[in-house]
């Protein structure tokens, strides 16, 4: 699969939910939101902690899942107030 045939891939699987999809595409030792001076991690985002692996990348998702749903209503409160 090319570069740009495996992101469009994630993407496609981000977009319906599909975590297990986007866990099939990710190296066993993949490092997720880790880069150097981290001010997220200094602050202690839970959402933006470095994690390793897929099961870290899972636990990423979960930790979403758990506020996507109010963050959508949020969002769209927003955008009506600013019409």
């Amino acid at each position: 699969m090319s570069n740009l045939a495996t992101v469009t891939a994630l993407y496609e699987a981000f977009g319906r939910g599909d975590v297990p999809a986007i866990l099939e595409r990710l190296a066993d030792d993949c490092a997720w939101e880790a880069w150097s001076d981290n001010s997220a991690v200094k602050a202690g985002v839970p959402w933006l902690q470095p994690r390793v692996g897929k099961a870290g990348v899972a636990e990423f998702f979960a930790v979403v899942a758990s506020w996507t749903s109010s963050t959508s209503k949020c969002s769209r409160s927003w955008k009506a107030e600013t019409r």
